[in-house]
């Protein structure tokens, strides 16, 4: 069953393989180091897809959003290998999951948001920063 969902899915993102992504520097700049956790974007179609393999779920199915900037996605590697991907659309997070879609632990979650605000969200950090000279 694993074997014909991999080959359909191989088949549905093939003519994706080609896609290479572009990045405003805005998202280029996540791209860091959090304790274990090394943070990237995916540079093509087939990058995304092999990070689709490895976790088990349909994120090969982004690419044309990706390559459209519709939404962006960030895979959290541990040791260069993934641990869970995080999609970023309308400035906020919209999903964080792990192998198989599940969702992440709590310890991972305040590593994402932590992140989040301070790549994302500055208007969080100006409000933080106020309130610390005060």
């Amino acid at each position: 069953h694993n074997d014909i969902i991999k080959y359909h899915q191989m088949l549905l993102t093939k003519k994706d393989f080609d896609t290479t992504f572009e990045f405003d520097d805005k998202f280029l700049k996540a791209c860091t180091n959090i304790l274990d956790y090394e943070i990237k974007l995916p540079t093509n179609g087939i990058e995304l897809y092999d990070w689709s393999n490895k976790l088990q779920n349909c994120l090969s199915g982004y690419c044309r959003l990706i390559r459209d900037k519709k939404t962006i996605v960030y895979g959290f590697f541990i040791d260069d290998v993934i641990k869970f991907a995080v999609e970023i659309r309308n400035n906020k997070i919209e999903q964080s999951k792990s192998k198989y879609n599940k969702d992440i632990q709590d310890k991972e979650m305040h590593i994402v948001k932590g992140w989040f605000m301070k790549n994302f969200n500055k208007e969080y950090q100006i409000n933080l920063q106020d309130n610390q000279e005060t």
